[in-house]
Protein backbone atom coordinates (compact mmCIF):
# COMPACT_ATOMS: atom_id res chain seq x y z
CA UNK A 1 0.00 0.00 0.00
CA UNK A 2 2.49 2.34 0.54
CA UNK A 3 6.21 3.16 -0.42
CA UNK A 4 8.79 2.66 2.25
CA UNK A 5 11.04 4.94 0.23
CA UNK A 6 8.60 7.58 -0.27
CA UNK A 7 7.18 7.56 3.04
CA UNK A 8 11.12 8.02 4.53
CA UNK A 9 11.31 10.72 2.12
CA UNK A 10 8.06 12.27 3.50
CA UNK A 11 9.66 11.52 7.07
CA UNK A 12 12.93 13.30 6.40
CA UNK A 13 11.16 16.29 4.65
CA UNK A 14 9.19 17.05 8.09
CA UNK A 15 12.69 15.94 10.06
CA UNK A 16 14.56 18.77 7.99
CA UNK A 17 11.70 21.78 8.86
CA UNK A 18 11.60 20.38 12.27
CA UNK A 19 15.11 20.89 12.37
CA UNK A 20 14.76 24.53 11.11
CA UNK A 21 12.37 25.40 13.48
CA UNK A 22 14.87 24.38 15.94
CA UNK A 23 17.31 26.30 14.83
CA UNK A 24 15.17 29.38 15.13
CA UNK A 25 13.48 28.32 18.11
CA UNK A 26 17.04 28.10 19.86
CA UNK A 27 18.12 31.13 19.03
CA UNK A 28 15.26 32.88 20.11
CA UNK A 29 15.66 31.27 23.88
CA UNK A 30 19.05 32.90 23.68
CA UNK A 31 17.31 35.96 23.39
CA UNK A 32 15.21 35.31 26.46
CA UNK A 33 12.16 35.07 23.70
CA UNK A 34 10.08 33.36 21.79
CA UNK A 35 10.05 32.11 18.12
CA UNK A 36 6.64 33.72 17.71
CA UNK A 37 7.74 37.14 18.61
CA UNK A 38 10.96 36.67 16.41
CA UNK A 39 7.89 36.77 13.93
CA UNK A 40 5.78 39.39 15.26
CA UNK A 41 8.96 41.58 14.97
CA UNK A 42 10.04 41.16 11.94
CA UNK A 43 6.32 41.66 10.43
CA UNK A 44 6.36 44.71 11.92
CA UNK A 45 9.64 45.99 10.71
CA UNK A 46 8.57 45.80 7.31
CA UNK A 47 5.02 46.56 7.16
CA UNK A 48 3.45 50.15 6.43
CA UNK A 49 1.59 52.06 8.64
CA UNK A 50 -1.66 49.55 8.46
CA UNK A 51 -0.38 46.77 10.93
CA UNK A 52 -3.27 45.52 12.73
CA UNK A 53 -3.55 41.89 14.79
CA UNK A 54 -5.11 40.66 12.18
CA UNK A 55 -2.52 41.36 9.96
CA UNK A 56 -0.15 39.81 12.28
CA UNK A 57 -2.36 36.53 12.88
CA UNK A 58 -3.00 36.39 9.26
CA UNK A 59 0.94 36.50 8.80
CA UNK A 60 2.38 34.73 11.09
CA UNK A 61 -0.64 31.84 11.42
CA UNK A 62 -0.93 32.64 14.89
CA UNK A 63 -3.78 32.32 17.36
CA UNK A 64 -5.40 35.61 18.34
CA UNK A 65 -5.31 34.96 22.04
CA UNK A 66 -1.37 34.66 21.27
CA UNK A 67 -0.93 37.83 19.04
CA UNK A 68 -3.22 39.66 21.39
CA UNK A 69 -0.54 38.89 24.36
CA UNK A 70 2.11 39.78 22.47
CA UNK A 71 0.75 42.98 21.32
CA UNK A 72 -0.18 43.90 25.31
CA UNK A 73 2.90 43.07 26.07
CA UNK A 74 5.00 44.90 23.72
CA UNK A 75 2.48 48.00 24.49
CA UNK A 76 3.67 47.54 28.08
CA UNK A 77 7.19 47.48 27.74
CA UNK A 78 7.10 50.75 25.07
CA UNK A 79 7.96 48.41 22.06
CA UNK A 80 5.06 49.18 20.26
CA UNK A 81 2.29 52.14 19.76
CA UNK A 82 -1.57 51.69 19.27
CA UNK A 83 -2.99 54.25 16.93
CA UNK A 84 -6.90 54.19 15.38
CA UNK A 85 -6.69 52.74 12.27
CA UNK A 86 -8.15 55.44 9.17
CA UNK A 87 -9.84 52.85 7.50
CA UNK A 88 -12.05 51.13 10.84
CA UNK A 89 -12.06 52.65 14.33
CA UNK A 90 -12.42 49.32 15.23
CA UNK A 91 -9.10 48.12 15.15
CA UNK A 92 -5.81 49.70 16.35
CA UNK A 93 -2.77 50.20 13.98
CA UNK A 94 0.18 48.64 15.75
CA UNK A 95 3.73 50.42 14.83
CA UNK A 96 7.23 50.07 16.68
CA UNK A 97 8.20 52.53 18.67
CA UNK A 98 12.16 54.25 18.76
CA UNK A 99 12.95 51.49 21.15
CA UNK A 100 11.30 48.98 19.72
CA UNK A 101 12.98 49.54 16.29
CA UNK A 102 16.25 49.01 18.06
CA UNK A 103 15.05 45.95 19.97
CA UNK A 104 13.82 44.65 16.93
CA UNK A 105 16.77 45.22 15.33
CA UNK A 106 19.11 44.04 17.35
CA UNK A 107 16.68 40.57 17.42
CA UNK A 108 16.01 39.53 13.96
CA UNK A 109 18.43 41.55 11.99
CA UNK A 110 21.24 39.44 12.91
CA UNK A 111 18.60 35.97 11.99
CA UNK A 112 17.10 37.44 8.81
CA UNK A 113 21.42 38.52 8.13
CA UNK A 114 22.26 34.74 8.55
CA UNK A 115 19.29 33.16 6.26
CA UNK A 116 20.37 35.43 3.37
CA UNK A 117 23.87 34.99 3.97
CA UNK A 118 23.20 30.69 3.63
CA UNK A 119 20.17 30.99 0.73
CA UNK A 120 23.13 33.50 -0.58
CA UNK A 121 25.87 30.58 -0.71
CA UNK A 122 24.17 28.13 -2.65
CA UNK A 123 24.46 28.32 -6.07
CA UNK A 124 21.29 29.97 -7.76
CA UNK A 125 20.25 26.87 -9.75
CA UNK A 126 20.14 24.82 -6.54
CA UNK A 127 18.04 27.74 -4.82
CA UNK A 128 15.79 27.74 -7.73
CA UNK A 129 15.13 23.72 -7.69
CA UNK A 130 14.68 24.07 -3.84
CA UNK A 131 12.27 26.85 -4.46
CA UNK A 132 10.63 25.12 -7.34
CA UNK A 133 10.42 21.77 -6.01
CA UNK A 134 8.62 22.84 -2.37
CA UNK A 135 6.12 25.12 -4.43
CA UNK A 136 5.07 22.00 -6.39
CA UNK A 137 4.87 20.30 -3.22
CA UNK A 138 2.68 23.37 -1.39
CA UNK A 139 0.22 23.47 -4.82
CA UNK A 140 -0.07 19.32 -5.01
CA UNK A 141 -0.82 19.27 -0.87
CA UNK A 142 -3.06 21.74 -0.85
CA UNK A 143 -5.41 20.15 -3.81
CA UNK A 144 -5.48 17.18 -2.11
CA UNK A 145 -6.42 18.32 1.03
CA UNK A 146 -9.19 20.52 -0.45
CA UNK A 147 -9.87 17.42 -2.02
CA UNK A 148 -10.92 15.23 1.38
Amino acid sequence: MHNEEVTADLKRSFDQWHEYDSVRETYAKKHGISRSLIDVLAILQSVPEECTQKFLIEHTLLPKQTINSMVTSLSKQGMINLTESTTDRRRKNIQLTPTGKVYAQEIVDPIVKAEYQTMAQMPAAERQQMITSLDRYIQAFAQRVNAI
